[in-house]
């Protein structure tokens, strides 16, 4: 008797192989995070770089004991939906306290920052109405925006003037407009001028939706994009429990009669267990620890820098002087992105360690890697020209694995752009030229052909290129 295909696996895996061969398939690593700071992952102690853990609030004994009191008294779970069961006491306070840090009147905690977006935006809009959205907004922005079967368009990312252009040729047509945005991005940590897209909103009766997940305990005192822009009219603030607030879960602030609709008509509250006490406790517990202690949240900007404005408008500095402001992630500096690129990866989606010492070496390492292969010969960019500054000196040497993809690229150039020396690591070169085309452009940038997955391995031929 024949055997019977499985469709279902063969299906996958042939999307598996296609995901191989352009290196674009992904795998959990288990990773021990001990104290925020470090990570045990492979048997190795590394400095991570890649959490959203911002405040280092998920190892605070207050947090901490919160979470465990929670468990003590209210259990594990919440049992069910809370128009079923009824919400647990720390989901009420935490409500309540997330409306009084965002300054709104009323609050809605959702399972997670996703499910938040995809509540809420199709609980607000929907057929014949219009949603215009940040170009480099986050996913769940975009699937919202979907779901909610609205007309969508794009806006440049954080232009106030091509979003007027947008409103001003789209608007007639729509009954009722929804402009959502981020209020500080995850991938550049630039700030969208809330104060300028507010203004466009109001002159086009357009409301407005702001994502504040990587705002919330960062800027505005730890309140958020809506403190570090007083002016700005927000309808409606979402964001996440899981960074700063140090737990899971999500939440979106705003009018009380708006947040009253969404607690009984947005599909993913109304339709999912309610949010376990635990994880409420936690959270609010965090948001007091931001109250008491400014300091903690002052440090994560304290370490950041200004950049120079960008020819795509940028973002925004809270103190209204127009220059666009990049904020670090976890307290690390972060540098300027590239000018002139419009998608700009972060440092803090890796997990690395710096290596070598501080060199001022110049070389070209055009020869070889390690010996093993040669290296390509670099393409022209054509892009922009690097600053003669980074001819002369480098200040430290980098190892960047997974550099050939989007974020390791984007990574790559921004330690070139402030001055180090770079080495890259993957699997592969040719497959992304478009990627590493303005790294391999750059007479402080080294390629290292290596499986990211062995390490040990990486390092022989990576000191090899260093030394």
């Amino acid at each position: 008797m024949p055997v019977r295909m499985d469709s279902l696996q063969a299906f996958a895996r042939h999307k598996l192989a296609g995901l191989n061969a352009l290196h674009l398939r992904r795998t959990p690593v288990v990773t021990v995070r001990h104290d925020g700071l470090w990570v045990t992952r492979n048997g190795a102690r590394l400095l991570s770089f890649s959490c959203n853990d911002y405040l280092g609030l998920t190892h605070h004994p207050a947090v901490k004991l919160a979470a465990a009191a929670a468990i003590e008294a209210h259990g594990t779970g919440a049992g069910a939906a809370r128009l079923i069961t009824g919400d647990h006491p720390p989901l009420e306070a935490l409500e309540a306290a997330l409306a009084d840090l965002k300054a709104t009147e009323a609050a809605c905690v959702f399972g997670s920052g996703f499910l938040a977006a995809i509540g809420t935006i199709p609980a607000v809009v929907g057929s014949g109405d219009l949603i215009l959205l940040d170009a480099l907004a986050h996913a769940c922005l975009h699937s919202g925006a979907k779901l909610s079967g609205a007309t969508l368009v794009s806006f440049a990312h954080n232009d106030p003037a091509d979003l007027a252009r947008k409103l001003a040729a789209h608007r007639a047509q729509a009954h009722r407009a929804l402009v959502i945005t981020e209020g500080v991005f995850s991938m550049d940590g630039d700030l969208a001028p809330l104060d300028a897209i507010s203004a466009a909103c109001q002159a086009h009766e357009a409301w407005l939706m702001i994502d504040d997940a990587h705002a919330v305990g960062v800027i505005g005192g730890g309140a958020g994009s809506g403190a570090a822009f007083p002016t700005a009219k927000i309808d409606l603030a979402m964001g996440t429990l899981s960074k700063a607030l140090a737990s899971y879960g999500g939440y979106v602030c705003g009018g009380a009669e708006i947040i009253a609709l969404l607690k009984t008509r947005a599909r993913a509250s109304v339709f999912t267990t309610a949010l376990p006490p635990t994880c409420a406790a936690a959270a609010l517990a965090a948001i007091e620890v931001i109250r008491a202690e400014p300091a903690r949240v002052a440090s994560v900007v304290g370490g950041g820098r200004v950049a120079a404005p960008r020819r795509h408008g940028g973002g925004s500095r809270p103190d209204g002087r127009g220059a666009p402001a990049r904020w670090s992630r976890g307290g690390a500096r972060c540098g300027e992105g590239l000018r002139g690129c419009r998608r700009v990866g972060g440092a803090h989606r890796m997990v690395g360690v710096r290596v070598g010492r501080p060199a001022a070496c110049a070389r070209r390492h055009g020869g070889c890697c390690g010996g093993r292969r040669a290296q390509p010969a670099r393409p022209r960019c054509r892009a922009r020209r690097w600053p003669r500054l980074h001819r002369r000196r480098a200040l430290m040497r980098y190892v960047v694995a997974g550099a050939a993809g989007f974020i390791g690229s984007h990574l790559c150039e921004r330690l070139l752009e402030q001055g180090h020396e770079v080495v890259g690591v993957d699997s592969f070169v040719t497959g992304s030229p478009t990627n590493l085309e303005m790294a391999l452009a750059h007479p402080h940038f080294s390629f290292v052909e290596h499986d990211v997955r062995e390490p040990l391995r990486i390092q022989g031929d990576v000191h090899r290129v260093l030394n």
